[in-house]
């Protein structure tokens, strides 16, 4: 893909600033009718498959994508959070909608029991729509927001949600930390595709590995899928289900308020992608930061956590742990049920899934790794 949309889409992974991404037993692997079960395809090694993704070029798609999560999270609807956001993401099984063409169309919906939600980019324009609240967000980007879309690879005010970017992620994690293979090609919504593994040699981590299944044919990252070591199964997937590469219709990226809708114009684009309420864009894209740095394993936005000063990040690779510090308190009455550590000086309510742990800390910290508890609690306990 170009360098201003190889990237701009990747899995958004905000839990209310408990941050993880991408389990289908398998990455979807619908095949063509009178094709053999194994697609023939020519041999190629881990480097060069690498070579494959990062010369992608496909500047327009659209398609059906599935998220599936299995993370061990209860229903986020039992812990008082309002449905149809982004959070909805980390439990059960949800679709989405993309389309692209260029760094300027873009247009996402997320399908929710009993309403939708899109965002929608069109030049300049950016708009966000929830069918059950009845409201929309508007923004106007500067002049010069495709060049800044470009550097940092993300479209600000756009949910990021498919899997070009979540493989860019772990792209990143191969060091001499990474074990890396190719396995048995298979097939993604009907195309062949190669299969790139990346699995951390660390004992600590709690991932046992990350598949990316590549396009054969345009090297475009069709499935991403992260197993837990716990579990040995996919502890996330987003994989496309039905894809085209022919240009969208124009029409697709226009839009106008329905009738009888609340229309609020916003100066931060950031604002339009809500977590769970409105008008807390600062929060929202603190989140978001926190999500992009946590560890090679754990797929994220791609912000560097240095880029905001309420992050920083501890141990390196797939051993990495983000702290965010003045965040811990809105989260201790939410957590309070959760069993209690001492870390440290500092107690702890230490939060458990398949694939990232995280403490909240009771000095108004939070500290998430992809690590087992243990070794979470010892990189914190030792960080200054």
């Amino acid at each position: 893909m170009s360098s201003s949309i190889r990237r701009r889409l990747p899995w958004l992974v905000p839990l209310a600033t408990i941050a993880v991404t991408i389990g289908a037993a398998g990455l979807s692997r619908a095949l063509p009718a009178g094709a053999d079960p194994i697609p023939v395809l020519p041999p190629l090694t881990p480097a060069q498959l690498i070579e494959k993704v990062r010369n992608a070029q496909v500047t327009t798609l659209s398609g059906d994508i599935t998220m599936t999560s299995n993370l061990g999270l209860p229903n986020l609807g039992s812990l008082g959070v309002r449905g149809g956001t982004l959070l909805d993401l980390f439990t059960g099984s949800h679709r989405a909608h993309v389309a692209v063409d260029g760094p300027d169309h873009v247009r996402v919906a997320l399908d929710a029991p009993q309403s939708e939600s899109d965002w929608i980019r069109n030049g300049s324009d950016l708009w966000s729509w929830n069918s059950s609240t009845q409201h929309v967000q508007h923004a106007v980007l500067p002049a010069d927001a495709t060049a800044t879309a470009g550097e940092s690879h993300a479209v600000p005010g756009v949910p990021e949600v498919d899997p070009q970017a979540a493989a860019d992620e772990l792209l990143k994690s191969i060091d001499p930390t990474t074990d890396v293979t190719v396995r048995t090609p298979g097939y993604v919504a009907g195309r062949p595709v190669y299969e790139l593994v990346v699995a951390p040699k660390s004992t600590n981590s709690t991932v046992a590995d990350g598949t990316i299944s590549v396009d054969a044919a345009t090297g475009l990252p069709l499935a991403v899928r992260i197993d837990a070591r716990a579990t040995n199964r996919a502890a996330f997937t987003v994989t496309f289900t039905s894809l085209s590469l022919d240009k969208p219709p124009t029409s697709t990226f226009a839009f106008t308020p329905p009738p009888g809708a609340t229309v609020e114009q916003v100066s931060d684009p950031t604002q339009l992608l809500p977590l769970g309420g409105q008008g807390e864009g600062g929060r929202h894209e603190r989140a978001r930061r926190v999500a992009g740095s946590v560890g090679p394993g754990v797929v994220g936005t791609g912000t560097a956590a240095g880029a905001h000063p309420n992050v920083t990040t501890i141990g390196t690779a797939w051993e990495s742990v983000a702290i965010v510090s003045g965040v811990g308190g809105q989260l201790q009455s939410l957590f309070a049920n959760s069993p209690a550590i001492t870390v440290g000086s500092h107690t702890a309510h230490l939060v458990t899934t398949s694939l990232v742990n995280v403490l909240v800390l009771d000095d108004g910290r939070l500290a998430i790794g992809a690590l087992t508890p243990d070794a979470l609690v010892a990189a914190v306990a030792a960080a200054k």
